[in-house]
């Protein structure tokens, strides 16, 4: 069986996809949401403040619609 292309999960407010941790354990809270994102996208989050999150998993510097 292959395996895909290695990713991590990130806790992002769900108002605006603001990235707000990494490697989330335990509860996130109703105002948040775990995403999966790839280690490509976790570079970008290293160098990237703020970061948000699209809906497809891409990390940008203004919140995503703008």
């Amino acid at each position: 069986m292959a395996e895909g292309p290695k990713q991590t999960p990130i806790v992002c407010r769900k108002s605006d996809r603001l990235v707000i941790g990494t490697h989330p354990k335990g509860g996130v809270g109703n105002q948040n949401a775990v995403e999966v994102i790839s280690m490509e996208e976790y570079d970008k989050l290293l160098r990237t403040d703020p970061a948000y999150v699209t809906e497809d998993g891409h990390i940008v510097a203004q919140p995503p619609g703008r």
